[in-house]
């Protein structure tokens, strides 16, 4: 949000605390991941029954019960990453780009298409600062004990198994 608004000129003071609008805006590559993950639950209409207290008026109706009805939320969850790169070498954007393009792609298929194609995978090659930031809601402990510091490759299987933890582990999302 902070980023956008920056964008547009605005500036209210918006902002996710996951991410460092300074490393993002210096930064020559980001790449930014998400993974939603929704839990469909069917719950019957009639289980959700207006209980009127005693003595209530009409017309202060608003006033006590208030102006809005909640019937449910939509329980899941959400997993946000930032990955920032600031190169020593600004000439290399477009290679590494390429490359994580094919690291961090989820599905075999364009992998297996972009790797034939020449590109090198080695992001251990990257010569300069990589910045990972990371928010998540539900799926409770997502990151496996041994894990100490977030890499691309720990973050691509933490983001692969992130839905069957919100399974395990679901939060009210909205």
């Amino acid at each position: 949000m902070q980023i956008k608004c920056d964008a547009i000129g605005g500036g209210g003071g918006a902002g996710a605390s996951f991410i460092d609008s300074n490393k993002f805006k210096e930064s020559d590559i980001n790449y930014y991941i998400q993974v939603k993950v929704t839990n469909q639950q069917l719950i019957a209409p009639d289980l959700t029954d207006f209980c009127p207290i005693p003595g209530v008026n009409p017309v202060d109706f608003t006033r006590v019960y208030g102006d809005s009805f909640i019937s449910g939320f939509i329980e899941g969850g959400e997993f946000n990453a930032l990955v920032s790169i600031k190169l020593k070498d600004r000439s290399q954007a477009k290679d590494i780009s390429g490359q994580l393009k094919v690291e961090m792609n989820f599905t075999a298929a364009s992998v297996e298409g972009e790797a034939k194609a020449g590109i090198k995978k080695e992001s251990k090659n990257i010569e300069g600062e990589t910045t990972i930031s990371v928010a998540w809601i539900g799926g409770g402990d997502i990151k496996d004990a041994k894990v100490t510091d977030w890499t691309l490759e720990t973050l691509k299987a933490v983001a692969l198994e992130f839905p069957e933890h919100v399974m395990a582990c679901p939060m009210r999302t909205r």
